[in-house]
């Protein structure tokens, strides 16, 4: 997705090695190279750019019964949450968002979420620890996990897509 070729960064790691172990790996060195982070950071923006979000043709607000972020999370529709346990894993996730991120819940479309972003991850392992759980509630998103990682840490909008 990148449209950038990073074969390099990764020519010495052994053969087979776990795709995790490699996107790491791959993340890890790519942040040690600013101009090749900067370019890989305009090609994937794109997930933290509102310009790319979905626009309905018509919109019904909804003002939540809580102020609870937790309790939220069992009042969003949201395809990716369709048990009461997966609702209690979003309302988590919301909840953790908030308080590291200051991540606010802004649309839900069924399913996509989106959010706006008041405090960035900084690059590493706090970027890398949120494009996992992104990866996690949005498995549609096609990025890899290393690609998120350089999004979220230059975005402040986040969007998640998780659909049938």
């Amino acid at each position: 997705m990148a449209g950038v070729d990073l074969t390099a960064l990764v020519s010495d790691v052994a053969l087979p090695t776990e795709r995790q172990v490699l996107e790491r790996t791959l993340y890890d060195r790519l942040l040690a190279d600013a101009d090749l982070y900067a370019r890989v950071s305009a090609r994937v923006r794109f997930v933290t750019q509102t310009d790319y979000w979905y626009t309905p043709n018509s919109v019904l607000l909804m003002l939540l019964p809580t102020s609870d972020v937790r309790s939220s999370g069992y009042w969003v529709d949201f395809w990716g949450a369709p048990t009461s346990e997966y609702q209690r894993r979003l309302a988590e996730v919301l909840a953790q968002w908030r308080r590291r991120w200051d991540a606010r819940l802004v649309a839900s479309w069924g399913t996509m979420l989106q959010f706006q972003v008041g405090r960035r991850p900084a690059p590493g392992d706090e970027a890398w620890t949120a494009a996992g759980q992104l990866k996690a509630l949005a498995p549609n998103l096609d990025l890899n996990r290393w690609e998120v990682a350089v999004a979220l840490s230059a975005g402040d909008a986040w969007f998640v897509h998780n659909r049938p």
